[in-house]
C-alpha cells in the first residue's frame, strides 16, 4: 500500500504502482534464510521517506528545546554525509501539505535543514524564534513548529547500480511501526514489510522475512553511500509528512529478528 501510494504521488505513470507490486510479488516467491547482523541497506523511497520525516520532525525547535531531538546543539555541525541535503518547503509542486501561511498567519517559505551534511538550523514558530534569537521560518502548527513538505536532493545512481555495488545487503521496499527507543540519541527500530530481498555479490538472491532494523538515525545519516536520481513523493499513514525521496544506500545497518 505504501509503495503504491508513493508511486501515485510521484510524477511517474500511475500504472507504475501495479508494475512495482507485480515485480516484487514475483521475486518474493523465491524465499531463503538470513542471519542477524549488519548489512548494507537499500531503502526504497517509501522506507527512506519514513526515516527522513523523523529527521524533519526532530528539527522542530520545540522538540529541540524539550530535549527530544538528536539534533540538539548541532547547528553548524556536520550531521550527515556531504551528499545529503534536506529542505522543508511550505509550498511546492507535488507537496500535499503546501500552504501560503502557517497556523500563526506567518508566510511559509523554503527552509534548508541540512545542506551538504551541515545542520543549518531548526524549524520555528514565533515563540521558538524569539527564544533562539532568529526569525520564524513559517512552520507554526497548532502547538509546535513542524515540517510541511520535505525534499531530499537526488544523487547520481540508479537502483540497478546500487544493487551491483552491494556485496552484502538487504533491499527493503516497505516498512511500518517505526519507533524510538531513545529519541535524544536517535535510536530507533522499524519493521520491514511486504517484499525484502537479500543481496549477495551485487545480485538479488531471494526474499527474506522476519526482519527488524535496529539502529540510530545519526549513524544512518553519516553512513549514506548512495542516493538515486529517481525520486518519488511519499505520503501514507506511516509517512505523515509528504516527502520527496530517492532510493538511499546506507552502509552497515543493524538487522535483528522481528520475533524470538
Amino acid at each position: 500500500h505504501g509503495l503504491a501510494c508513493a508511486t501515485r504521488l510521484s510524477r511517474f505513470r500511475p500504472e507504475e504502482a501495479v508494475e512495482d507490486a507485480t515485480h516484487y510479488a514475483k521475486k518474493a516467491m523465491n524465499r531463503g534464510s538470513w542471519e542477524e547482523g549488519r548489512y548494507d541497506l537499500i531503502a526504497s523511497p517509501t522506507v527512506a521517506a519514513d526515516l527522513i520525516q523523523q529527521v524533519g520532525w526532530v528539527s522542530s525547535a520545540f522538540l529541540v528545546e524539550a530535549g527530544l531531538s538528536f539534533l540538539t546543539d548541532k547547528v553548524g555541525e556536520m550531521v550527515s554525509v556531504e551528499e545529503f541535503t534536506l529542505t522543508d518547503h511550505g509550498s511546492i509542486e507535488g507537496g500535499l501539505e503546501s500552504r501560503i501561511f502557517d497556523d500563526e498567519g506567518f508566510p511559509t517559505s523554503s527552509t534548508t535543514i541540512i545542506e551538504k551534511g551541515l545542520l543549518r538550523g531548526y524549524l520555528h514558530n514565533n515563540t521558538t524564534a524569539k527564544k533562539f534569537g532568529v526569525k520564524s521560518t513559517g512552520n507554526a502548527g497548532l502547538i509546535e513548529p513542524h515540517p510541511w513538505n520535505l525534499v531530499v536532493d537526488g544523487g547520481d545512481l540508479s537502483l540497478e547500480e546500487m544493487i551491483k555495488t552491494t556485496r552484502r545487503g538487504i533491499l527493503v521496499t516497505n516498512n511500518w511501526y517505526t519507533r524510538f527507543q531513545n529519541i535524544r540519541a536517535g535510536e530507533f527500530s522499524t519493521l520491514p514489510r511486504d517484499a525484502a530481498f537479500l543481496i549477495d555479490g551485487g545480485k538479488i538472491r531471494y526474499a527474506v522475512s522476519g526482519l527488524r532494523i535496529s539502529d540510530s538515525l545519526p549513524r544512518v545519516l553519516r553512513s549514506i553511500t548512495g542516493l538515486s536520481r529517481d525520486r518519488r513523493w511519499v505520503k501514507w499513514w506511516e509517512v505523515e509528512v509528504p516527502t520527496l525521496s530517492p532510493w538511499i544506500l546506507v552502509k552497515d545497518v543493524s538487522f535483528t529478528k522481528a520475533v524470538g
